[in-house]
């Protein structure tokens, strides 16, 4: 088995049945496994992938609580936008644990938050946008604690 399908694989087992859109993930570790793997030696590119996937599972999670947190919980996050806070998860660690590559986290998450309404009122686009900065910064301090 291949370490990308292994990768994809772990992320689909965390992330379960999640209600965000499931291309929003997917398309996150994609880009999250083309970033690592060409950049960084197994170990760390699977460390890094791990923040993204615990990044993203608890801004999901914290919109609609099925499970326990992973590490944050964030309070009052109900009606977020899931797409957008899973985007903003996975973008505010990548470009925290990589601060070079910020800009090319950001205009991929800029492609993705302009094909997403802002203004519906069942979205809460801006909501999703906050809570998923919040979870991400939450999960990356932790790892950094736990491995620094």
């Amino acid at each position: 088995m291949s370490k990308r399908m292994f990768l994809c694989g772990i992320a689909a087992l965390c992330l379960g049945s999640s209600a965000a859109h499931s291309d929003v993930i997917t398309d996150w570790d994609e880009r999250a496994i083309a970033f690592v793997t060409s950049r960084m030696p197994p170990p760390q590119a699977q460390r890094v992938l791990a923040i993204v996937n615990a990044a993203m599972f608890d801004a999901v999670n914290s919109i609609e609580p099925r499970y326990r947190p992973y590490s944050v919980q964030v309070p009052n996050a109900k009606g977020a936008s899931k797409e957008v806070a899973a985007a903003t998860a996975a973008t505010t660690v990548l470009a925290g644990l990589h601060p070079a590559a910020e800009a090319e986290f950001q205009k991929s998450l800029d492609t993705l938050l302009g094909r997403i309404p802002r203004w519906h009122p069942e979205i809460r686009w801006h909501q999703g946008r906050t809570h998923g900065g919040r979870n991400s910064l939450g999960v990356a301090q932790e790892r950094r604690s736990k491995f620094a």
